[in-house]
């Protein structure tokens, strides 16, 4: 049985070596990132090290504060030095998709601001391609709900609305007050294609593909952390 706690704690381990003192980083959400501020809080408290961080998410924003690292914003630090995230897959040209957590529009915007993206996952999740039998997340404006889900099933699409569980009845709300639903396009198999059926549907707030956005990849395996790198990186 795979151990994908340890896994993705040596990723973090590995991950965070490359954090230097001044760096204003981007974190994203989920366990893994939840790993990677575990052992980032470490090098801050031993070292002194001296960084900022804007975060994806209030749970990342609670578990950073708490940890001493301290947080900053777009507004104040538009340009990152580097961001740090996981991924639900991950392809051999690093093509992602993300979202499981329902944080991708954040995500998105915060992997966009960085010059460096780095992105944590175990073995599990790293496939040959990403093809239209994965469910795409994506976060839906309230208003636009019943527009969007004809314009998808218009374009061979079915979406699916997240609960939120026994905890809160209705629909799964993200952080921007969106509801979170998974797409599923099973006879697409063209990313840019899928990139950009998604980006044209109106009331779609942010979905989970990430084409080209990927510049470091850290893969852990039982026994080793394998680093993919995009063949250029970003200016």
């Amino acid at each position: 049985m795979v151990d994908v706690e340890a896994l993705k704690k040596a990723a973090a381990r590995e991950a965070v070596k490359s954090i230097r003192d001044g760096d204003v980083l981007g974190l994203g959400s989920g366990t893994t990132v939840k790993h990677l501020i575990e052992e980032l809080a470490k090098r801050v408290k031993s070292e002194s090290l001296k960084i900022l961080a804007v975060s994806s998410s209030y749970d990342t924003s609670l578990l950073a504060s708490e940890s001493g690292i301290p947080l900053t914003s777009l507004d104040e630090h538009p340009k990152l030095s580097k961001c740090f995230d996981g991924a639900d897959k991950v392809d051999r040209d690093l093509n992602m998709i993300k979202g499981g957590g329902g944080c991708h529009a954040r995500e998105k915007i915060i992997a966009s601001a960085s010059k460096t993206v780095n992105i944590l996952i175990d073995y599990t999740k790293l496939v040959d391609r990403i093809t239209g039998k994965y469910s795409i997340p994506v976060e839906i404006i309230p208003f636009s709900y019943r527009l969007v889900l004809e314009k998808i099933s218009g374009a061979g699409g079915v979406l699916k609305l997240r609960y939120a569980g026994s905890s809160k009845l209705g629909p799964a709300i993200g952080d921007n007050g969106g509801f979170i639903g998974d797409v599923t396009f099973r006879d697409q198999d063209d990313l840019n294609q899928l990139d950009t059926q998604l980006n044209s549907i109106p009331g779609i707030i942010e979905h989970g593909l990430f084409l080209r956005m990927a510049d470091i990849v850290y893969v852990a395996y039982e026994k080793r952390v394998d680093t993919l790198k995009k063949l250029s990186n970003r200016e």
